[in-house]
């Protein structure tokens, strides 16, 4: 087939003649009045017709599709209107497409969620071959920072998307980068375990322009260390401050200082203010005279739980250690080796025993 101005031609096989020789038939059609009226009607077994040629006349239309950063686009559909059809790319994000003589259209990449640049490429009256009419794919992007009530960093926060299950995790930084499909709907929350998140989430309609500083704010809260005061008699009171292996004071808001008996919790406390800095006021529970308490620690600052901390506490009921000007000092740093591990007064296998569970982190 081939369109010039108002006239079609159009061509089909017709029939095999003698010494095999394949023979066609041609209609002319002209558009008048806004309809298609047949005006000739060109068959073989016309003799005066025979030994003619039609040439029907196509271009090409030709080029890549790759992203920002230069890799191929497999799959992308370039569609040409006006009946001019439409193609794919290749593996090599290539494509390929024939026109008619003086096809008059735009043709216009879409597909897989990305915004094309050009949005559009124009065409008239084509009457030649076009090369390289290449596009650059692109998504836009949301970022932003999880930081915690200090202003540091929270790492490996995952970032959910509501549509589907996708998630990202925040680097070292607490950075996160995302790219949605254009004309993106949908939300985004952060989510690890033990904090909450202000806000709850981000949503979006329409989804066009990259947008930064999507911040997060994680609130560690003491979700996984809990106790219920109504299941104990007795309780105790440690006033106390931690320091680290340099002997520095850790007292962040965020932190938390928890005691243990066989990993139940037996209590928690965060650090209170009081006139030359802060203490941590630890109400503990038990059952039973001489229970061996051990501690754990939260440093939010650092975003760092410490699993055995220095050193071991026997309850007794109505227990006081320490007070604001003399506090108990707790240390996150590693035990030294003491005989006596389970501090009841006496060096044997037990103490042996309790060694290896604190190397082997046994429960």
């Amino acid at each position: 087939m081939s369109i010039s101005n108002n006239r079609i031609i159009v061509g089909a096989w017709y029939s095999i003649m003698n010494d095999n020789i394949q023979t066609g038939s041609a209609y002319i059609y002209e558009k008048k009045d806004n309809e298609w009226k047949l005006q000739a009607e060109i068959y073989p077994d016309d003799i005066s017709n025979r030994d003619q040629s039609i040439s029907i006349s196509v271009f090409t239309i030709s080029g890549f599709i790759k992203d920002i950063t230069g890799n191929p686009l497999t799959g992308i559909e370039i569609v040409f209107n006006n009946n001019g059809g439409s193609t794919f790319t290749n593996s090599l994000g290539y494509y390929s497409h024939d026109v008619y003589h003086n096809w008059t259209g735009i043709a216009k990449a879409q597909g897989k969620g990305y915004k094309f640049e050009p949005i559009i490429r124009t065409y008239e009256n084509v009457s030649q071959d076009y090369y390289n009419q290449n596009c650059h794919a692109s998504k836009p992007s949301l970022s932003g920072f999880c930081f915690d009530i200090n202003n540091q960093p929270i790492e490996n926060v995952e970032i959910h998307l509501t549509t589907n299950d996708d998630k990202y995790l925040t680097d070292k930084s607490g950075f996160y980068n995302i790219d949605v499909d254009y004309h993106w709907n949908g939300k985004i929350r952060a989510v690890k375990t033990g904090y909450s998140f202000e806000p709850e989430f981000f949503e979006y309609y329409d989804f066009i322009n990259s947008c930064g500083n999507q911040n997060f704010i994680g609130n560690y809260q003491n979700t996984l260390w809990s106790v219920d005061v109504t299941n104990f008699k007795h309780q105790g009171m440690i006033t106390s401050i931690v320091k680290d292996n340099s002997g520095n004071i850790l007292q962040s808001e965020g932190d938390i200082l928890a005691a243990f008996v066989n990993d139940e919790c037996r209590g928690t406390s965060k650090p209170s203010p009081i006139s030359d800095g802060k203490r941590f006021f630890l109400q503990v529970w038990s059952n039973e005279n001489a229970e061996v308490m051990t501690f754990k620690f939260y440093d939010s600052k650092n975003n760092i739980l410490y699993e055995h901390v220095l050193s071991n506490i026997k309850f007794s009921p109505d227990l006081e250690i320490g007070n604001i000007k003399d506090p108990q000092v707790f240390c996150v740093n590693k035990a030294n080796h003491v005989p006596d591990a389970n501090n009841d007064g006496e060096v044997n296998v037990i103490d042996a025993i309790e060694v290896l569970k604190y190397i082997s982190n046994f429960r």
